[in-house]
């Protein structure tokens, strides 16, 4: 069995948005922008990642409105090829999370030092 995972950790550009299928399904989307680092960190763009939550976790995450515009979050999930065609006839492609866990890192931080003081 193989897995592919990622990890991102940035802030959201704007509020986090949630929508429903008409299944009923809700989904929870929002952007992340990560700022490079490293020596030619300056001379680098931001890069955006789309994040999408789905069911009952999107429903609870909108409803702590803790993911609003300059909140920094760590987002864990699995990666996933978006692709389309543009108004402009190219093709493009994004790679998005589809997240299972989303912590806001002030959250994330206070649970981790509970858990490592918890341990000792």
């Amino acid at each position: 069995m193989s897995m592919e995972k990622m990890c991102v950790q940035g802030r959201l550009p704007k509020d986090a948005e949630l929508r429903y299928l008409a299944t009923g399904k809700a989904v929870l989307s929002f952007a992340v922008g990560i700022d490079p680092t490293g020596p030619d960190s300056a001379n680098q763009p931001t890069t955006w990642r789309r994040v999408t939550v789905w069911g009952d976790k999107a429903e609870q995450l909108h409803g702590e409105s803790t993911l609003v515009k300059g909140v920094e979050v760590y987002a864990e999930g699995f990666p996933k090829l978006r692709e389309w065609d543009g108004d402009d006839g190219k093709r493009h492609a994004q790679i998005e999370l589809t997240a299972y866990l989303v912590q806001p890192i002030a959250a994330f931080r206070s649970k981790r030092l509970t858990s490592q003081r918890e341990a000792a």
